[in-house]
Formats: structure tokens, C-alpha cells, sequence
């Protein structure tokens, strides 16, 4: 609030407020469509529910990471239960409205045993990972981390990978939106 507080009368008379975003962090349980967008449902840590809309417009983010897609989340939620969110709530709205969606990332790491096609690689232990289209894929140095392409991956490099797991046996188990080919499997 920016104001001038008056002595004499002892109030503070303010010209401007600024409105902070109410934050929820939870687990997205539900996702149904809605007229404009979703309605997201959210039970926090002390079980309360929470449903919150989010307009059609407004992306969804892996934490530490860009846009992921609605349909790819709700197909997991759908398929494997709760996943992790922070929601920032526009403080213009009168019903909840997410300002922002932000879904905690999962991790999971591995060798490359085999290059599969549509970007799929299993890792050694079988698991099979799908690098989204417009992932992060970093070279990371012990001087630098050099951005590269999915080309750069090779059978035998060790990743470190951040995104989502999928628990459903439809040949992936894991959508990786972060990938970090470790300098030690390219040594």
C-alpha cells in the first residue's frame, strides 16, 4: 500500500494497494472441462478441496520448465492419480482463477541402452522415456552445461531426466521435459 498516514486524524489515507496472489499447493486430483477452460480440483496438505478455473488461455508449466500440455496431464492424473501443483490465483477474479499453473517435476535417471523412434529411449533396467518435443536437452560439463539436441544422445550416455511418470503400460513410462547427459558417459 503507498499512502500518507494523517497525525491528526490518526488514518492512514492510501492512493494505491497492491494485491498479492493467493497461492495454493496441493495435489491436482481432478481435471473437467468447462465452459472458457478447466476446472482444476486441488486438495491442499491439511485436506482441503479446493476448485479452481483455469481459462483456456493460461498455460501449464513443469516446475523449472516451459508449457506442458493439459491433455498429456489430465491423461496422467486420469491413469495414475494425484500430481503436485502450486497455483498462483488471480487476484482480479472473484471466483478462483489460476493466474498460474505450475506442476512439481518428477525425476528419474539411467544409462541409454537402446535409441527407440518418436524420440523413445530405454534405459538400462528397461524403463522406456519419451524426450518431449521442445525439451531441454543440456550437455552437462564440469566448466559449462552446452544446450544440444536430442541427436547428441547416445546409447551409453548416463541422463539425468526431469518431467512426469506414467504409470499405465502404453509404451512410456516416463515424459522427460529436461534432459542432462552427465560429462562422465561421455568421457
Amino acid at each position: 500500500m503507498i499512502g500518507k498516514y494523517d497525525v491528526d486524524n490518526d488514518v492512514f489515507r492510501a492512493i494505491a494497494v497492491f494485491l498479492e496472489s493467493q497461492k495454493i499447493i496441493g495435489d491436482l486430483t481432478l481435471i473437467e472441462r468447462a465452459t472458457g477452460g478447466v476446472d482444476l480440483t486441488i486438495v491442499d496438505d491439511e485436506d482441503n478441496e479446493f476448485n479452481v478455473f483455469l481459462n483456456e488461455d493460461t498455460p501449464v508449466y513443469l516446475q523449472g520448465d516451459g508449457e506442458i500440455s493439459l491433455g498429456l496431464l489430465n491423461q496422467l492424473v486420469l491413469n495414475c492419480g494425484a500430481k503436485r501443483v502450486s497455483v498462483d490465483l488471480d487476484p482480479e477474479e472473484v471466483e478462483p482463477t489460476a493466474k498460474e499453473v505450475r506442476v512439481q517435476q518428477e525425476r528419474t535417471y539411467g544409462e541409454v541402452v537402446e535409441i527407440l523412434r518418436n524420440r523413445v529411449l530405454r534405459l538400462e533396467g528397461g524403463k522406456l522415456v519419451r524426450i518431449q518435443e521442445g525439451a531441454t536437452i543440456m550437455l552437462n560439463r564440469k566448466s559449462s552445461d552446452i544446450p544440444v539436441d536430442f541427436d547428441s544422445i547416445r546409447v551409453g550416455d548416463w541422463l539425468t531426466l526431469f518431467g512426469l511418470s506414467d504409470c499405465v503400460d502404453s509404451g512410456v513410462e516416463f515424459y522427460a521435459f529436461i534432459a542432462l547427459i552427465n560429462e562422465s558417459s561421455t568421457e
